[in-house]
């Protein structure tokens, strides 16, 4: 049995858990952002969720990423591999931005620091009282 890539539903996962979890719950949405068909409908489904929950969008961000952004290019395959470190980093920007600004809490983290700065957002939620 062949498996190829799906893009994933969020509409449909988001609402499943709207529904089953109907009290306000903090969502942790581990996911990552950068270059899909479908952001636009996450950023729509996670806007939507909220509204009845709080909601924490946490994405890896890759250090290779923001190197190659960096660099100096010194040939037209680096110049290539520069512009779209760049515009990645836009769009992730753009989008995380966007949701910040509409209410919802959001990391862009390195994997190795993923674990702390979860658990640090959620000890400065509770000491805020925003639980």
């Amino acid at each position: 049995m062949a498996c190829s890539p799906v893009e994933p539903n969020y509409r449909q996962a988001l609402n499943y858990l709207a529904l089953k979890q109907r009290k306000r719950a903090m969502v942790v949405l581990f996911t990552d952002i950068s270059g899909s068909p479908g952001i636009d409908d996450l950023v729509s489904q996670i806007l939507l969720l909220n509204r009845s929950h709080l909601v924490i969008v946490v994405t890896i961000s890759d250090p290779d990423v923001h190197h190659a952004a960096r660099q100096i290019p010194s040939d037209s395959g680096r110049v290539h591999q520069r512009a779209a470190a760049v515009q990645l980093l836009a769009e992730r920007r753009r989008v995380l931005d966007s949701l910040h600004r509409r209410g919802v809490f959001t990391l862009d983290i390195p994997a190795n620091q993923l674990s702390l700065a979860v658990i640090n957002q959620y000890l400065q939620m509770k000491a805020r009282m925003t639980l």
